[in-house]
């Protein structure tokens, strides 16, 4: 099963704890920025308020 999102250490490697709150991670995935073409990903990187990259995002699904 895959752990979004989590820091792992250890041999084997182990879970240590989740960089973002559950309800992060599900705003995170939802964005799918792992499938953007690189032009998006251009514009809005880096963004560290996840609200305005949301905004962003939408925005540029609307044009």
């Amino acid at each position: 099963m895959s752990r979004h999102y989590a820091v792992v250490a250890g041999n084997p490697a182990r879970e240590v704890r989740r960089r973002f709150e559950p309800a992060v991670i599900e705003r995170l995935l939802a964005l799918d920025i792992y499938g953007w073409e690189a032009a998006r990903f251009e514009a809005w990187k880096p963004a560290s308020d996840l609200d305005a990259l949301c905004a962003a995002a939408a925005r540029y699904d609307a044009v």
